[in-house]
């Protein structure tokens, strides 16, 4: 059977040159009992159980097997190993993996994902890349632009977002000595190694926010979830609305001001510990669960 052409008894069966048509998307079969139906560019095939698979030149291939489904997606399931979501920002060419999601069923390629870990006022190209047998197939991008308001502290699995009373100060550290002599009215600077390193102070006020409405009667539960997830000892992420981002554990106890009973006031000090944008800090701090073994290949 050729698919796209008359053929066989038609008005133009006999004509030297096949009329084809275009952009088949429907077909239909009727009056018997099917097994399958199967469809491929390629007219040298020989039809046989073992050719009937799909390739770059199939086209459908349905089983019947309680469902009317031509496409790919059982193909798909049975070679796809993983489906890689990747991040970059659109004026940088080296992406960022956050996830890879193990395929086993149909049902694996259904997800949905939140990147917590976005800058504010970025630009970014998030990519979905199909993985067979380690090796990156066809990638699939699209453009989003990063916008929120306020400050959230977050780590892989929880993110509070810090409206009211906010103040932020950032103090830039290197390792720095000054040596005094005997024979010079001033003192020699030195510093040695690479360490720099930014520590902070975030205050702030916290409440749990329900529409637009603060929630007093929960704020008692929702505060004592952020003070013992804040003290848990494990780093966490402060960023902001401008782009500002960081890396960072709890370095100092965390005084509390209840002068305000329903909207007490915090004060945290905080170390940098590594880059946010860097693949490699990310995963060896926990935030994310895989990290790139290849360059990437693929157009940008």
């Amino acid at each position: 059977m050729f698919m796209g052409c008359y053929y066989c008894g038609s008005g133009e069966a006999i004509s030297s040159t096949p009329t084809n048509i275009k952009d088949i998307t429907y077909i239909e079969i009727s009056n018997g009992i099917y097994d399958e139906l199967f469809g491929s560019d390629n007219p040298d095939i020989e039809i046989n159980d073992t050719s009937k698979k799909w390739d770059f030149d199939t086209r459908f291939f349905a089983k019947f097997q309680n469902n009317l489904m031509a496409g790919n997606v059982d193909y798909a399931a049975s070679t796809v190993s993983s489906v890689r979501i990747k991040r970059r920002k659109n004026d940088e060419h080296q992406w960022f993996t956050l996830w890879d999601i193990p395929i086993e069923t149909n049902d694996d390629f259904e997800f949905e994902l939140i990147d917590r870990y976005a800058q504010g006022s970025q630009d970014y190209y998030y990519a979905m890349v199909p993985v067979i047998e380690h090796i990156e197939g066809n990638i699939n991008k699209n453009s989003i632009t990063s916008k929120f308001n306020n400050y959230f502290i977050l780590d892989k699995d929880i993110s509070y977002p810090i409206i009211f009373n906010t103040n932020l100060n950032i103090e830039l550290n290197k390792n720095i000595g000054i040596v005094n002599t005997l024979g010079r009215k001033y003192p020699f600077v030195i510093s040695n190694g690479l360490s720099q390193y930014k520590t902070g102070t975030l205050k702030f006020s916290l409440a749990q926010m329900v529409g637009c409405e603060i929630n007093v009667d929960d704020g008692y539960n929702y505060r004592t979830q952020f003070e013992e997830w804040i003290m848990n000892g494990k780093p966490k992420i402060l960023k902001d609305w401008t782009g500002q981002i960081y890396m960072m554990d709890i370095t100092s106890s965390i005084p509390i001001d209840y002068s305000y009973y329903n909207l007490p006031s915090y004060q945290i000090q905080f170390t940098e510990i590594g880059n946010p944008l860097n693949e490699s800090d990310m995963y060896y701090n926990n935030f994310i669960d895989n990290i790139s073994t290849m360059s990437s290949s693929y157009p940008l």
